[in-house]
């Protein structure tokens, strides 16, 4: 019997409307017993997702969760970026601030 494993994928989707377009971001956490199977498991979900007004843009990633246990307050993915004010410059929530 295999054993499954959490892996955390982030996608993006865009949301259409006739005026303008907004992109998401969504992470999943799905349990597969290999890398391979935890993208299957995601592109699964993520195509679920779109319909006419929403479109999936990418798949950006699909790791192994920091963690094999998701079921308590825990960081479950962690990634890196080398400039701040490239992130901030398309996250609406920092709007210039850190705190």
């Amino acid at each position: 019997m295999s054993s499954t494993e959490p892996y955390v994928g982030i996608v993006v989707f865009e949301l259409k409307s006739p005026d303008h377009s907004i992109f998401r971001e969504d992470f999943y956490i799905v349990h597969a017993d290999s890398q391979e199977d935890a993208e299957t498991r995601v592109k699964k979900l993520a195509t679920e997702q779109t319909g006419d007004d929403v479109e999936l843009r990418a798949i950006i990633d699909v790791a192994p969760a920091l963690y094999s246990r998701v079921d308590t307050d825990i960081d479950v993915y962690s990634r890196h970026f080398s400039s701040y004010e490239h992130y901030k410059a398309f996250e609406p929530k920092l709007e210039g601030k850190l705190s």
